[in-house]
């Protein structure tokens, strides 16, 4: 039950970083505020860091018993998905600004980087979690 839970958590985590690799990927394109891309790094290194500290901590606290390991990836996962419900909370308005400005064409490496990074968060989780 843990290595399972530990590899959708995994999943989840890298779905979070790729999204935090795209938004990157458009500032180095399109350029952005200095305030934006201090927030987008604080973003990158500071909350993928935290969450995955997080888990292990509460398997080791918390117990790690098949319920409380299932409650504690329901949580982990909502803190993953609050930002995908804030955002689908905006004014329509504001929706079409973050459209237009994050709509652009990848080039194939950057794509190919984008999916090797899920596959390395989904196998690297669970695999690593038991050494934190």
């Amino acid at each position: 039950m843990l290595f399972a839970c530990l590899t959708l958590f995994g999943m989840y985590l890298g779905q979070e970083f790729v999204d935090i690799q795209f938004c990157g990927i458009i500032f180095k394109h399109r350029g952005g505020s200095s305030w934006l891309l201090l927030a987008f790094t604080m973003w990158r290194y500071s909350f993928v860091t935290m969450m995955t500290g997080s888990w292990v901590k509460l398997v080791l606290y918390r117990g790690s018993d098949a319920l409380s390991v299932a409650f504690n990836l329901v949580a982990m996962v909502f803190v993953l998905d609050i930002d995908n419900m804030a955002y689908s909370y905006l004014p329509p308005s504001a929706r079409a600004t973050v459209q237009n400005f994050g709509t652009m064409q990848i080039a194939p490496e950057e794509l190919a980087m984008l999916m090797r990074t899920k596959w390395i968060f989904m196998l690297c989780v669970p695999a690593l979690a038991p050494l934190a």
